[in-house]
């Protein structure tokens, strides 16, 4: 590292980092080191139109020693002479272009008030312009903005002065230097040169020093810098073809042709600019000027508002005794020992930190949610706080459970406590907005989420900036693993060891362990230069069981990201390698910033305008701005930051609590009122039934809870943190359930490991534990400890974990750990734990949403599947596959009914003439017996496939959901749903369709409109009073759009499936159109060419008789449809939860006065050839004279036996 205090000195005032997005190549942290190597007094970053990597750079250089300085680069507008051109301005947006237009302005902030200028001189200019990456400056505008507080710099070849020059002569240059300094005045404009290496710099700058001592102002050189070292001039050219949405050849001639925008030293900067040595000294003075910390505009958290008489901390005090009395009793009749005392601990911590508003804050938007009935909860480490438990914000008892508050808060911690509020994921926006309502938009932002190159999308955009077409980028892409790394496996990495067993193990099965093994081993010989990205065995490779008993059984896996594998694309191996050239540069661009995106839910609250700390833009979505900092950014600027997440099982319990409320009676149901230790919760799980149980309903899951046998509360603690990709790939997940089911002896890779593993039998599983390993093996103090946590934590966790190995290794060995081989085998726990770690506090937290919906289950299986499906999408299966497990649980699912449905599944008491209906499951737990009613909103979608296996009925709320056109177009529109009491009875489809006839509409529009959510041709004969009679008004004519999407087309089988039973009883031939009454696409399969069936006919008289299932549009060889004596499809399960007998045998459906198909017997039907082919017109055959009645159809039972002895579908 160059000595800063002798020699030569120099301030680089103009560089750019990767976060000017797809233009500078290196990362800020880059810039700073190599800032520092170079010996430079001071360094600037100046990314374009924002802040962006500002915090990462002031940390950065905050350990190297460098000073910092903190500007941007700002896109006006082209002028001309010194005039805005006339008309629109022009301005290129900054990607799709090789140069875009535009004027640059260089802006540095002169101490911690030129900063907050800067910052809300960019937000205005972003939020003015309503786009995503697009500012609109007005240059008078900035001057009254900095009030003095900039240095504005005249700028590289881009730069008014110096573009006037080049293509208007010195006069035209001299006017537009006259006019930045009357727009911010002598004092705080200097004049820019800058080598490019093109012969013409020589006469270029010597016109602009002339210009410079003309208006007597400061000459300054700068290397306006894109990367930090020579080698990566190539990166950034690629980098600039992907923004330019072009390949390196088309883009050849608008490269630099020499790799000159790198860092470069005093001594440096004076040999290529000896004419003009003064301007290198005059930027080391401006530099010392203008450096300062950005921990100097840390804000605070704005302050809450308490009543009269109170402060925060006395209005905190005040809250926790309330909540205090009403969970843990009075304080001289505690119900758990202790727990007033742990109450005055926790409060004085708080207080003696000043944290009493960040409390405040917090149960101010639980409070909010309770009131509201929405389902919230704390989760993370503020479920080691009693203090939390007592305002309400968690549902964990910390006392209860022993969990330590020091893990939560501690005088050696950095920064605010770290508390996560998990809310309903239907009702998030409503907390959100209470946000803004409560402290003000501009007091109140959403953090940012850096998308950064990962493999996937690194190989796609490396193949085009090397001119391979898109679909090969795309191909080459898909073989990627999702998450693993670019070049193969770390060898030195557990997940390497299980790949190679893995391919050992093909070799000796001759079946392929992974689809990308040959591109794993041709690609191995390059692994080695970005060794921070280990494998994780994900999405796009065969995933090796973590609970396998030996290694052929590994194949048979589950994804660790408890997600189940999808169809995998052809890997690069089976299609063609990916060339070295894509991977190299692949490889170098991985982990550089690509673009901005919206976190999930974070966000910061400030005691100042916000804009005043960070820039806001605005986002992708509508209405949406973010900040153009990510979480950790803002935490390491001093910004309090929220998580507010949404989380569908919290939806789906609060539906459950519900009903449960509605239909039984008794006191609210609530996470932490639930009765404890429950037998038949831990039995549930202890069986792995677990289909739509929270965090336990994944294949591995399952498979893992058998073995476990959880029969307490921190079982499942265990079973909730063990299946996850930390503990799998630190070997950690096969010793535990060994040790657990005493097939294994407990022990220690050392002595000093008992106090901290000692309750996971000598396995770690939660960060806490990783972090008393360093206080126990490696003399790391609390907060030391407290960073390695923040550093697991971290997008960065491994680059942080790096930086940390020395420290580790040092401190083990002067503790005692001599063995090498346990010194790396406890860093390599550590560092596996980087990725993946799970907190214990989570662990809890979520423990206690699979105790709720594991109780429900067992207890209130009809509300618990009504919660579910009401609340899709969510969770790990599909509605599907929900209704299959209910129906194995005895619940009844109902089809949706335009009389009796909600717009949301819900529960309905079973009549009595329906005592026979199996109930096991409800009946088992001594509850009332009900019947879930599907609504319209649990069949959207994938849902609406449910009505076959689930007998449900499509609610008339689809059909209104799906909105309408004018005659004018126009977006669609929603019609609210009348409440079920205000609802008239429905008379069925026969007068209003009669009616409709003779108001001249077609017979298809009439029919449909006859219940209430069809659709009618716009401008027909009598289409105003076809409105008026359903209530429409007069503008509310609609274009039809069937489900392929052209206009007329009618969806029959749709208006028939949401008629009431009664109605669909009065029609025996179950309206509609027979290639609808399969319930399949019969339009789809008549184009397709498929033979359709036939059937055979009755007269109006005749009994009924037994209907062969017609066999149109099946395979060749596939069983026929059962259909019941109306000619209608009956439910048929599919795919696993499809019974394998149907798959085998083929079999003959008979129709019976009930109106209930029975498997009739074991021979193969044969479709008769007498009756009309499914696509053929009606021809209005008489049907049975006996049709089932509405109770018959609708109260059917899915499973269990009928009447007669014989399974009904």
């Amino acid at each position: 590292m160059t000595d800063r205090t002798t020699g030569p000195r120099y301030a680089e005032l103009h560089a750019h980092s990767a976060f000017s997005f797809l233009d500078g190549a290196s990362h800020p942290e880059e810039l700073a080191a190599e800032g520092a190597r170079l010996g430079l007094s001071a360094l600037a970053v100046t990314d374009h139109d924002g802040l962006y990597g500002v915090v990462r750079f002031a940390e950065a250089a905050r350990k190297v020693g460098l000073p910092t300085i903190f500007g941007a680069e700002l896109h006006l507008p082209v002028v001309e002479d010194g005039r805005v051109p006339a008309g629109p301005p022009v301005l290129d947006p900054p990607t799709g272009v090789p140069d875009p237009r535009s004027t640059h302005l260089l802006v540095l902030a002169r101490g911690a008030q030129g900063y907050r200028n800067l910052s809300s001189a960019i937000a205005t200019a972003h939020l003015a312009t309503g786009t995503k990456g697009a500012a609109r400056y007005d240059l008078d505008a900035l001057g009254a903005q900095g009030a003095g507080e900039w240095l504005v710099l005249t700028g590289c070849r881009k730069g008014s002065v110096r573009r006037a020059l080049v293509t208007s002569g010195r006069a035209a240059a001299r006017r537009e230097l006259d006019r930045l300094v009357a727009v911010f005045g002598a004092d705080n404009v200097a004049v820019e040169i800058t080598t490019t290496d093109d012969p013409r710099d020589a006469d270029l700058h010597a016109a602009l020093a002339d210009l410079a001592a003309d208006a007597r102002l400061p000459l300054v050189a700068t290397t306006a810098a894109h990367y930090a070292h020579p080698r990566d001039a190539d990166l950034a050219g690629a980098l600039a073809a992907v923004r330019a949405r072009s390949s390196l050849d088309d883009l050849d001639g608008w490269l630099p042709g020499a790799p000159t925008t790198h860092l470069r030293s005093a001594a440096e900067m004076l040999a290529r600019h000896h004419r003009h040595p003064q301007a290198v000294a005059t930027a080391a003075a401006l530099g010392d000027e203008c450096a300062f910390d950005l921990h100097l505009v840390a804000p605070d958290l704005p302050p809450y508002p308490v009543p009269d008489g109170h402060t925060e901390a006395t209005w905190l005090r005040e809250l926790v005794r309330r909540g205090g009395e009403n969970r843990y009793g009075p304080r001289d009749q505690e119900k758990i020992p202790g727990a007033w005392a742990q109450i005055d601990h926790e409060l004085r911590v708080i207080e003696d930190l000043h944290f009493p508003g960040y409390f405040l804050v917090v149960y101010d938007l639980v409070e909010f949610c309770r009131v509201n009935g929405i389902l919230a909860q704390g989760r993370g480490s503020a479920a080691n706080s009693a203090v939390c438990y007592a305002l309400g914000i968690t549902a964990v008892d910390a006392v209860k459970h022993g969990l330590l508050f020091e893990r939560f808060l501690a005088p050696e911690r950095d920064g605010p406590p770290d508390i996560d509020v998990d809310i309903e994921s239907g009702r998030r926006e409503e907390v959100i907005q209470h946000v803004y309502a409560k402290f003000g938009r501009t007091h109140a932002a959403q953090v940012a989420n850096v998308i950064s190159y990962r493999p996937k999308s690194a190989v796609r955009d490396a193949a085009r900036a090397l001119g391979y077409d898109v679909g090969q980028a795309d191909a080459w892409s898909k073989s990627i693993e999702r998450w693993g790394s670019l070049r193969g496996p770390d060898p030195s990495s557990p997940a390497a060891d299980r790949k190679a067993k893995e391919r050992a193990l093909a070799a000796k099965t001759a079946e392929p362990a992974t689809r990308t093994a040959r591109k794993d081993a041709a690609t191995a010989r390059l692994w080695g230069s970005r060794d921070w990205s280990p494998d994780l065995s994900g999405r796009g490779t065969r995933v090796v069981d973590p609970l396998a008993v030996d290694e052929g059984e590994a194949l048979r896996a589950d994804d660790p990201h408890d997600v189940v594998p999808a169809h995998r694309p052809p890997s690069a191996a089976q299609e063609g390698e990916i060339p070295d050239a894509v991977l190299d540069l692949a490889d170098r661009m991985l982990r550089l910033p690509r673009h901005l995106g919206i976190h999930s839910g974070g966000m910061v609250m400030c005691d100042r305008p916000v804009i005043e700390v960070c820039p806001v833009e605005w986002a992708r979505m509508e209405g949406r701005t973010v900040l153009q900092w990510d979480k950790e950014d803002c935490a390491d600027a001093g910004l309090v930051k929220f998580d507010l997440l949404g989380l569908g099982m919290l939806t789906a319990l609060r539906i459950g609590f519900d009903l449960v409320e509605r239909h039984e009676g008794g006191p609210r149901l609530a996470l932490h009122t639930l009765p404890e230790d429950d037998p038949a919760v831990y039995d549930l799980l202890c069986a792995a039934d677990t289909v739509g149980v929270f965090q336990v309903e994944s294949r591995a899951q399952m498979a893992t809870l058998p073995r476990l046998q959880p029969r307490n509360f921190y079982d499942i603690v265990i079973e909730v943190a063990l299946i996850r990709p930390g503990p799998i790939q630190g070997g950690s997940v096969h010793p535990y359930i060994n040790r657990a089911r005493g097939r294994e002896k407990v022990t220690f890779l050392h002595p000093l490991l008992k106090k901290s593993l000692g309750k996971t039998l000598g396995v770690p599983l939660f960060q806490e534990q990783l972090m008393q390993m360093a206080i126990d093996v490696a003399g790391f103090s609390p907060k030391e400890s407290d960073q390695l946590r923040r550093a697991m934590g971290s997008k960065r966790s491994v680059e942080r974990m790096e930086e940390l190995r020395g420290r580790l290794m040092d401190g083990m060995r002067k503790k005692g750990v001599t063995d090498p081989a346990v010194r790396e085998e406890i860093y390599d726990k550590l560092k596996a734990f980087a990725d993946f770690g799970f907190p214990e506090s989570h662990a809890y937290s979520f423990a206690f949403l699979v105790y709720a919906s594991s109780w429900l289950k067992v207890h209130h299986p009809a509300a618990f599947y009504a919660g579910l499906l009401a609340a899709q999408p969510m969770g790990f299966y599909s509605p599907q596959s929900l209704v299959a497990d209910a129906r194995r649980h005895g619940v009844t699912v109902l089809r949706p009914d335009v009389n009796a449905s909600d717009v949301e599944a819900t529960v309905e008491r079973l009549p009595a003439d329906d005592a026979a209906a199996p109930q096991a499951q409800v009946r088992r737990a001594g509850a009332d017996r009900h019947r879930v009613r599907s609504g319209a909103r649990s069949h959207a979608r994938g849902a609406a496939r449910a009505r076959e296996r689930a007998r449900a009925r499509q609610g008339r709320g689809r059909a209104r959901r799906r909105g309408a056109r004018g005659a004018g177009g126009g977006a669609a529109v929603q019609r609210p749903a009348r409440p079920r009491a205000a609802r008239r009875p429905h008379d069925g489809p026969a007068r209003g369709a009669r009616d409709r006839r003779r108001d001249g509409l077609p017979r298809r529009d009439a029919a449909r409109g006859a219940v209430g959510g069809g659709r009618a041709r716009a401008g027909g004969p009598g289409d105003a009073a076809g409105r008026e009679r359903r209530g429409r008004g007069p503008g509310a004519a609609r274009h039809d759009r069937g489900r392929d999407g052209r206009r007329g087309r009618v969806g029959h089988g749709r208006v028939r499936r949401l008629l009431p039973d009664a109605v669909r009883a009065r029609r025996p031939d179950g309206g509609g159109c027979a290639h609808r009454r399969r319930g399949g696409r019969g339009v789809a399969r008549d184009r397709a060419g498929r033979r359709g069936g036939a059937r055979g006919g009755r007269g109006a008289g005749d009994a009924p008789a037994p209907v062969v299932a017609r066999r149109g549009g099946r395979r060749r060889h596939a069983p026929p449809a059962p259909r019941d004596g109306g000619g209608r499809d009956v439910p048929v399960a599919r795919g696993r939860d499809g019974d394998p007998q149907r798959r085998v045998l083929a079999r003959a459906v008979a129709a019976v006065p009930e109106g209930r198909a029975r498997v009739r017997g074991a021979r193969r039907a044969r479709a008769a050839r007498a009756g009309r082919r499914r696509h053929e017109p009606r021809r209005g055959a008489p049907r049975a004279a006996v049709a089932p009645g509405r109770d018959d159809v609708a109260r059917l039972p899915l499973t269990g036996p009928s009447p007669s002895g014989r399974a009904a579908w």
